[in-house]
């Protein structure tokens, strides 16, 4: 008998429960219709404060009938029972919660039971999208030919042979470029733009302009002997080609012989 007082005395000193009907457990005034506050929220202590759930295997879960939805179980053992039904979704030890349908795991936000992310799911985008890296980096690191892509064939990084590809997946050089290459200069309406091609940001190979004001429209460039480089062939607008000289007029008997011709 005085065993079945102390419980009933324990009991109910650890309980509190106000006129608004709210429950609480190791709180005097609770805050919600249930609340449970640790017993011993810091400190060093090595009792166990926590919630415990029902822990049930896979099969008990499955056979559960009118389940209310958000109930809350802890599956122990995936041994017993299949993956169907109301258990579609169990294929792992782990909290689930039900939601009308079937048991959902916790965590997953998403009625498949497992975790969509761009790690192990295709998806679309529902929105415009900014990633702002400040001072962060973003690698992306990879051994396959296509291992990176934009729409196809647009953009394609060949990360097994370290290549680059516009217009095919598998670029056979550096820079594979298909179905021809383009270069801009200032902007459309500015007649003085014109566009280059330099080697390593700095020794110029190829310079192009709308008219001869502006280098002609190809002119080659070359640094002989180590030095510095320079224009050495001109292709005017108006069809005058000019070896060792930015004026030409016509092509005379000495350039044509740079060729190998003679006049």
């Amino acid at each position: 008998m005085k065993k079945i007082v102390l419980s009933i005395i324990f009991a109910v000193s650890a309980y509190s429960i106000d006129v608004n009907a709210q429950v609480g457990i190791n709180v005097a005034s609770p805050s919600s219709t249930l609340d449970i506050t640790a017993k011993n929220a810091t400190g060093k202590t090595a009792n166990v404060d926590g919630l415990l759930v029902p822990r049930v295997d896979r099969e008990r879960a499955q056979s559960m009938t009118g389940v209310p939805t958000s109930t809350l179980i802890y599956i122990n053992s995936i041994t017993t029972g299949t993956q169907t039904g109301t258990a579609i979704n169990i294929n792992a030890i782990g909290h689930y919660s039900f939601d009308g349908t079937a048991w959902v795991k916790l965590g997953t936000g998403t009625s498949t039971g497992s975790n969509v992310n761009i790690y192990n799911s295709d998806g679309s985008l529902t929105g415009n999208r900014t990633v702002t890296q400040g001072a962060n980096t973003l690698a992306f690191n990879g051994t396959a030919t296509n291992a990176f892509s934009v729409d196809g064939t647009t953009l394609s990084v060949d990360a097994a042979n370290h290549r680059l590809g516009l217009g095919t997946t598998t670029p056979a050089e550096k820079l594979d470029v298909r179905g021809g290459l383009a270069f801009t200069g200032q902007s459309a309406a500015d007649k003085t733009a014109f566009g280059g091609l330099d080697y390593a940001g700095a020794t110029r190979i190829l310079s192009w302009g709308p008219d001869a004001a502006t280098n002609g429209i190809i002119s080659f460039w070359t640094g002989l002997g180590g030095a510095s480089t320079s224009e050495k062939m001109r292709i005017h607008s108006n069809g005058n080609v000019g070896i060792g000289t930015t004026t030409p007029h016509c092509m005379s008997s000495n350039q044509f012989r740079h060729f190998g011709l003679n006049l």
